[in-house]
């Protein structure tokens, strides 16, 4: 959920696109910021329909929700962190991203935000500092805002002691850390779920039958198999199988040695 678009924009460029035939697929989804006025020519439902469209993405227990506020506004009032909190109780999924801390008046801070003193979640909140409107407008590199964004927070009086945990970068690495620990909370549920999908698989081959073979010796194994089960079905309910399958094993001998 995003209360800034530049914002995500730029932190997709820190979240490289990765390509491998050995992971499952991700998808970061830029859902949109809530609209509280109906303004011409939209829908009169369209507060609604962003809200439901929204919950629909955030709801699911397998969403890592990034909830983005502006460090300007007061995070009591964040529809972000409200619906978040609504469909992840325990917030376990949820991580809370500020923006805008360099936009902030002259005396203030988000530091009661930031160290969780205002609003504690589950993870650490998380600061960040993208281009100005004027830096988009003068094509300022990602490279280049990335540098100033570790700059305001390294020399900043207020929150220069949490450099170290702010910025994209280390939300990028926060970001892949949890997900690291999702999934390998997961591998033991699918792993039996692999092996139950075998074993229903051969459970269903052996009911349809294995696969004849097209060698002739190959034949002659399975043919013999046939035999020795029906002579033992046979030796159980009627007596003189075994002379039965003596004729089926004297004959496919002479005829394999022919």
């Amino acid at each position: 959920m995003d209360e800034g678009t530049q914002e995500y924009v730029d932190f997709l460029h820190i979240l490289r696109r990765k390509f491998s035939d050995f992971v499952v697929n991700l998808s970061l989804i830029d859902l949109p910021g809530f609209t509280k006025v109906v303004v011409e020519g939209q829908p009169e439902s369209i507060v609604e329909d962003i809200e439901n469209m929204v919950r629909t993405y955030i709801e699911k227990p397998n969403c890592i929700i990034l909830a983005i506020s502006s460090a300007n506004q007061d995070v009591a009032t964040s529809d972000a962190i409200k619906l978040a909190r609504e469909v992840d109780a325990t917030g376990e999924r949820t991580f809370g991203v500020l923006t805008k801390l360099d936009s902030m008046d002259k005396g203030t801070n988000a530091l009661d935000v930031i160290e969780g003193r205002s609003y504690r979640l589950h993870h650490p909140w998380v600061g960040i500092v993208n281009r100005s409107q004027a830096d988009i407008n003068k094509n300022v590199d990602i490279l280049v805002a990335r540098c100033k964004e570790w700059e305001y927070f390294a020399t900043s009086p207020d929150s220069g002691h949490l450099a170290s945990k702010m910025g994209s970068e280390c939300l990028a690495k926060l970001l892949s850390k949890h997900l690291e620990s999702v999934i390998w909370a997961q591998i033991s549920s699918i792993t039996s779920l692999i092996n139950k999908s075998i074993e229903e698989l051969e459970s269903e081959m052996d009911h349809h039958g294995r696969p004849i073979a097209v060698d002739a010796g190959d034949h002659l194994y399975t043919i013999l198999e046939l035999c020795h089960a029906f002579d033992r079905i046979f030796k159980i309910r009627w007596p003189g199988g075994d002379q039965i399958y003596g004729v089926f094993d004297n004959h496919c001998f002479k005829e394999a040695s022919i």
